[in-house]
């Protein structure tokens, strides 16, 4: 049987898919609407407490009606963003929000509160990383997860065999000093591909965003192996 909170969260969602409206990109405004869980009076997606009831609010996904991780950090939706604003604005969240502060309070509330820290440190990780946050905003413009095992999305072979020549290049290097002239040309590939990325975000190239997105992740993660940050 539905608990009392699942049915409030259900309630909500349904309330919020009805009323979220298109966010602009700036991030300022973004006036998505979602249910309060307990009152049921309508709040903005920002608001982590109802201004009514005063309870701590869900972090509501973008399908549920709800802001996305820029959003949710008051960013910009573009892969250039402030780390500063992105770090203060997390540890101001986790200072009101952490599940310690809410261990006197009802079992509902405790139960937001867990999800919600859990759902505040995904976000965080997900924007602090270049390389997800790039993958998070072909996500949000494609609908496509082309990092992970999706259907919609195939890596072109252009990629892949670049990847693998510099891979081939990668086991004949010998030398310290071959391995690091390599490095240097790897980490020029990477920016090559970053600008190529950030081109494609302000030509609205979709094809382009997602190549892009997925030849970064390949050379970030020859960038790390170099620096034997992997295995």
């Amino acid at each position: 049987m539905p608990t009392l909170l699942s049915k409030s969260f259900a309630t909500s969602a349904n309330a919020n898919q009805q009323c979220g409206g298109a966010c602009k990109k700036n991030c300022s405004d973004c006036h998505k609407m979602t249910m309060c869980w307990n009152c049921h009076h309508f709040t903005d997606c920002h608001d982590r407490f109802c201004p009514t009831c005063h309870k701590i609010q869900p972090v509501y996904s973008v399908e549920e009606g709800g802001c996305n991780f820029f959003q949710l950090f008051g960013l910009p939706e573009t892969y250039d963003i402030d780390p500063a604003k992105l770090e203060a604005n997390f540890k101001n969240m986790q200072k009101v929000i952490h599940p310690d502060l809410f261990s006197s309070k009802s079992e509902e509330e405790k139960a937001v509160s867990t999800k919600v820290s859990t759902t505040i440190n995904i976000a965080h990780n997900k924007l602090k990383n270049p390389i997800s946050r790039a993958a998070y905003l072909v996500k949000l413009i494609t609908g496509k997860d082309v990092l992970g095992e999706d259907d919609n999305y195939k890596v072109p072979m252009e990629v892949l065999m670049e990847v693998m020549e510099i891979r081939e290049k990668l086991s004949d290097a010998k030398t310290d000093e071959e391995k690091d002239a390599l490095k240097g040309k790897v980490k020029d590939s990477f920016k090559q591909h970053e600008n190529a990325f950030r081109c494609g975000l302000c030509k609205r190239d979709n094809d382009s965003i997602c190549n892009e997105a997925v030849a970064m992740k390949y050379y970030d993660s020859i960038i790390r192996e170099l620096n034997g940050e992997l295995g």
